[in-house]
């Protein structure tokens, strides 16, 4: 199976850290490349990362979707 790809967006820290740890146990072939706190952090990191799956919370998609 090939790598995926993924960003973790969430606006508290730990629960990044404890989704990727989850990630990385129960799913190997899941890359987390990195974690935004923000909308901003997000949009700049997913243009840069150019990820295959991103985790958003439901608070920072709500802020996301409103933003546009």
């Amino acid at each position: 199976m090939s790598e995926i790809k993924a960003v973790i967006v969430d606006d508290e820290q730990h629960c990044v850290d404890a989704l990727k740890t989850m990630l990385q146990k129960k799913f190997p072939d899941v890359t987390v490349l990195g974690g935004a706190s923000s909308v901003q952090e997000a949009k700049v990191l997913i243009d840069e990362l150019r990820p295959d799956l991103v985790f958003w919370t439901w608070k920072c998609l709500i802020r996301m979707v409103s933003s546009y």
